[in-house]
């Protein structure tokens, strides 16, 4: 009898799930979304002025307020940024539980040049985690010549760049076999943020 009724609830998550899957599917959506304001990974807003945001540590979050699923969609990111004293700068979008799971994408280097740039990167989001208010976390992360292997150095920390303009925009995307098979089991298994 407990193995009928375990299939039986197998088969009405699966069927949710096939559900979700398909609305996402049909439903497309996309659009310009809401973010919170840069923070510290400690939850301090960082400075704004008339030239921007001023980071000043090696990691800067966001939440980037979605109004739908992330299945079948691709996040695209736009800013303007002044590199200031660093040697490297990456944005990357949360993609499991574990507080640092950012796949980055470099967008800038010391080749790059100084002064204002824009930037525009591309997330697919089918395999991130989405919290359950359906936000999603971004994070940037840079570096300077002095700059160590700790998350946080305090007062060594020398990290000082500017960003500014930043806005997120939800598409449709194709997700990949890999993408929806992390997406169903993040389901099934109601993976979230820790």
């Amino acid at each position: 009898m407990n193995a009928v009724r375990t299939i039986l609830a197998t088969a009405v998550v699966m069927i949710s799930a096939c559900t979700v899957i398909a609305l996402a599917l049909v439903i497309p959506s996309s659009g310009t979304r809401d973010t919170s304001k840069l923070e510290s990974i400690y939850g301090i807003s960082y400075p704004e002025d008339v030239d921007g945001t001023r980071v000043l540590e090696k990691l800067a979050h966001a939440d980037v307020y979605l109004k739908e699923s992330v299945l079948g969609k691709q996040l695209r990111v736009t800013f303007e940024y002044n590199p200031g004293n660093t040697t490297n700068l990456a944005l990357g979008v949360r993609e499991n539980s574990f507080w640092l799971s950012y796949p980055k994408q470099e967008f800038w280097t010391p080749s790059t040049g100084s002064g204002w740039h824009n930037a525009e990167l591309v997330f697919p989001l089918t395999d991130k985690i989405q919290e359950p208010n359906r936000s999603i976390d971004i994070m940037f992360f840079s570096q300077t010549e002095t700059s160590t292997t700790d998350v946080y150095e305090g007062v060594e920390d020398s990290v000082d760049w500017r960003i500014r303009n930043l806005q997120a925009r939800i598409e449709p995307a194709r997700p990949t076999y890999a993408e929806m098979k992390d997406f169903v089991r993040a389901l099934l298994s109601q993976e979230r943020a820790l």
